[in-house]
This record gives structure tokens, C-alpha cells and sequence, in this order.
């Protein structure tokens, strides 16, 4: 497979093997697809239309200036992006509370907000790859993407189609922009040499990021249920296992009654 990697500045590095674009460490770090809506003080403005010098709003709902935006378009010539490369899309409401407001696609090792209060004090921060579910949080195949990276004055968390979601931290990429690899990805520990005043700390797994995952599983059931008119009030859908393919809610003593044949 062969990819073309367009630079922020417009330059492009053409004829890149898969191999080769993993191994040159080609990959976008933590970024918003174009189209993403990012909250500002002058309103819910794309990514792609920020500029230096706005003002973010950020989960705690300071405000934060923008200090620094870069972006970096993927195409696979034709053929579907590499798996890891491939956007992951969260649909809107999959973090239940309407969270995000719409559909929100993200670099596959970008970090959001998980177990804060509900003034989003606390938490960690967890690569959104390590809560996909197949279902509300899923990779969507793709034949090319734009990543954008936005960078405060601060590192803090941006709000996301209302999804709280890490700023930009340097990891020492900014000269060539996706010159390095997504440290998610290829490192299981999420260790980042060099890499200080994180607003959070990471986690890719531990009791956190196990219970966050077990409540999208129950804020995608209960999003089903709604829609298809299910009666799940046998069980609480806290316990609801990981959902399969069929998407159906099967876990032992559970009485599912469509009441809607049509659905």
C-alpha cells in the first residue's frame, strides 16, 4: 500500500509503503478531523477555520488563547487508509448527556476525558482506540483524512462537539508536523519521554478505563432500548458485557420486549 503525506506547509512526501510509514513515524500524534467543531468564546467554530489568537474554551470553562494550529492530510492512493491511521468515529451521545452533540472523529490515539466530576475536575485522560466498542466508538475506513492539531497557551482540554478532549502537547514534532509516530500506538505504556506539564495523567487501561467502558456499554444500550422501544428493566444495564456484532442485548435475565415490530 502506498501513501501520500501532505504537510501543513503544503509539502508532500509521495510513494510511502505502509511499512515505510510506520517505520519513518509518519503517523499523526493526537488530532481532530477537519469538520470538528471546537467550543471558542466566539461561539462552536471547525478546526479548520481557528486561528491563532482565538480563544478556547476549555472543560473547566476557562478560557485559553490559541497559540499554535497545524494540520497534516493522509491519502492512501486510492486504497483505505492503514488501520491505525483510520479515523475513529464517536457518535453523537456515545458518552451519554448527549456527549458528544454530534458525530466526532478523532486520530485513533487521541485522548479524552474520562471519570471527572461534573464540573470535569479529576479524571484521566484515555486514548479514545482504548474504549472502542464496535459499535458507538468504532475506526471508519477511509481513503484519506486531514488531521488538525490545536495547541493553547497551556496544555488543558478542549471541548470537542462538546466531548472533552486533549490540546496538543509537544512531543517534539512540531518542526515537520506528524513526524512522529502516535505514542499510543506504539507503545503499550504510554511513556513519553520529554513530555511534561500534561494538565491530566494518561491511562490506557486499569479500574478507570475498565468502568468507562462498561458505562458506554450501557449508554449505548440504553440509546438502543430508547430507539427500539426495549424493556430493560429486568437487569440495570450497568452490567451489559461488551455488545457483539448483532448489537443485540443478550446477557443472562435479560427481558427484551420490542414493543415497536417495526424497529
Amino acid at each position: 500500500m502506498v501513501a501520500t503525506v501532505t504537510g501543513s506547509d503544503g509539502s508532500q512526501t509521495s510513494g510511502i509503503s505502509t511499512s515505510q510509514l510506520f517505520s519513518r513515524s509518519l503517523i499523526p500524534p493526537v488530532c481532530f478531523a477537519t469538520g470538528t467543531l471546537i467550543r471558542t468564546s466566539r461561539g462552536e467554530v471547525a478546526v479548520e477555520n481557528l486561528a491563532v489568537g482565538d480563544c478556547a474554551v476549555t472543560a473547566s470553562g476557562e478560557l485559553r488563547s490559541i497559540t499554535w494550529i497545524g494540520h497534516r492530510h493522509i491519502t492512501s492512493a486510492g486504497l483505505v487508509l492503514p488501520f491505525n491511521q483510520q479515523p475513529v468515529r464517536v457518535r453523537a451521545g456515545a458518552f451519554d448527556h448527549g456527549l458528544p452533540l454530534r458525530d466526532l472523529y478523532l486520530s485513533p490515539g487521541h485522548p479524552v476525558l474520562v471519570g471527572a466530576d461534573s464540573d470535569n475536575e479529576g479524571g484521566v485522560l484515555v486514548p479514545i482506540m482504548c474504549l472502542e466498542n464496535g459499535t458507538s466508538i468504532r475506526r471508519e475506513t477511509r481513503s484519506s483524512v486531514t488531521y488538525w492539531h490545536v495547541e493553547l497557551d497551556a496544555h488543558d482540554i478542549l471541548l470537542a462537539e462538546g466531548l472533552p478532549a486533549e490540546s496538543y502537547i509537544d512531543g517534539g514534532d512540531r518542526a515537520f508536523f506528524g513526524q512522529v509516530s502516535d505514542l499510543a500506538l506504539h507503545n503499550p505504556d504510554f511513556v513519553t519521554p520529554n513530555w511534561s506539564g500534561r494538565c491530566r495523567p494518561v491511562a490506557v487501561d486499569g479500574s478507570m478505563v475498565v468502568a468507562e467502558r462498561g458505562r458506554l456499554d450501557a449508554a449505548f444500550a440504553s440509546s438502543l432500548a430508547a430507539q427500539c422501544y426495549w424493556d430493560l428493566s429486568a437487569q440495570s444495564i450497568s452490567t451489559a458485557p461488551k455488545w457483539g456484532a448483532d448489537m443485540l442485548p443478550d446477557w443472562p435475565g435479560a427481558q427484551v420486549t420490542p414493543l415497536d415490530p417495526t424497529c
